[in-house]
Parts: structure tokens; sequence; C-alpha cells
């Protein structure tokens, strides 16, 4: 392990700051897919609970359009 070659006499198991880098480079570069994974996921589920509360908020009002209005219009 390239800490353990590493290993610093000041104080028990502190590495030195170039190898705690290189550590979290490595761990952090396998965040990537599961992170965007994770917001897919996420995603979905906010959409469909913020559908379910438009429509229990504003179903009343779809004949008039404000339902389909508050769902579908982008933000400007």
């Amino acid at each position: 392990m390239r800490g353990n070659r590493s290993i610093t006499r000041e104080l028990p198991f502190n590495y030195p700051y170039a190898v705690k880098v290189y550590y979290v480079k490595r761990f952090t570069a396998m965040w990537n897919e599961p992170a965007e994974e994770l917001f897919r996921e996420m995603e979905s589920h906010f959409q469909r609970d913020l559908s379910s509360l438009v429509r229990k908020h504003f179903g009343a009002y779809a004949h008039g359009g404000l339902e389909g209005k508050i769902k579908y219009d982008e933000p400007r």
C-alpha cells in the first residue's frame, strides 16, 4: 500500500497531504456513474410526486387549462 511507505512520524497514522490527495482523487473518480444513476432515479420519484401534488391541488381546474399550464410550462 502506498500510504504505508509514506507515513509521517509526527502523529500516528497521519499521512502526507499528497498521499491523501491521491486517495481522494482515486476514490472520487468512481463516483460519476453511480451519482448519475441516483440522480435519474430521484428525478423520476420527484416528477411522480410533483405530478401527484399538481393533480391533487389543481386537478379541479383542468377544464380551464390551469393544471396543464402548471405541469408543462417551462420556467423562464
